[in-house]
C-alpha cells in the first residue's frame, strides 16, 4: 500500500503479488495515510510495531490492555495507542450520569496504560442516535466543552 501511495512508477514483486510497473493514484493528500493495526494477540500487536504507524486495541479488560500497550512499546511501536471503550455492557442503554462516570473513568484507565487516543464506542449500546448524541452531550457539558446542538 505505501509503495502505491508514493512515487510512480510503482513496482513490486512478491511471493503472492505481482505489480508491473504503474501508475497509481490518486496519492493521498499529505503524501501518506497513517496504518493502524486493530490487534489483541501479541504477534498482531507486535507486527503492528513493525510495519504500523500505530495499534488499536479494545478495552476489554484494563490489564490485559496495559499487556497489549506494554507488547507494542516493547517490539519499538513508536505510533499512536489508540483503546476503543464501551461506557457499559453492548445493547445497554445507559443514564448520562452514568455514561459520564464510566466515560471519565475509562479515560483515566486509557491514559494509566499509555493511550495516546480513547475511542468511547457508543454505537454497541443499543440505543438510536439521537440517545448517543445526548450522552455525548452530558459528556461535553461535564468536561465544559462545547457541544454540538441538533
Amino acid at each position: 500500500m505505501r509503495a502505491c501511495w508514493g512515487p510512480d512508477p510503482v513496482e513490486f514483486h512478491g511471493e503472492h503479488y505481482r505489480v508491473p510497473a504503474a501508475k497509481v493514484g490518486p496519492k493521498p493528500w499529505n503524501d501518506r495515510i497513517p496504518l493502524r493495526f486493530g490487534a489483541t494477540a501479541r504477534p498482531a500487536i507486535e507486527r503492528a510495531a513493525r510495519i504500523g504507524d500505530g495499534f488499536i486495541t479494545v478495552a476489554v479488560n484494563w490489564d490485559d490492555t496495559r499487556t497489549q500497550v506494554g507488547w507494542y512499546r516493547e517490539a519499538g511501536g513508536t505510533g499512536s495507542v489508540v483503546v476503543n471503550t464501551f461506557p457499559a455492557p453492548p445493547g445497554t442503554d445507559v443514564s448520562a450520569a452514568d455514561f459520564t462516570a464510566a466515560t471519565l473513568a475509562n479515560l483515566e484507565r486509557a491514559a494509566a496504560v499509555g493511550a495516546d487516543e480513547v475511542h468511547v464506542a457508543t454505537a454497541l449500546l443499543g440505543v438510536p442516535a439521537r440517545r448517543q448524541v445526548e450522552l455525548l452531550e452530558a459528556l461535553a457539558d461535564e468536561l465544559d466543552l462545547p457541544a454540538r446542538r441538533f
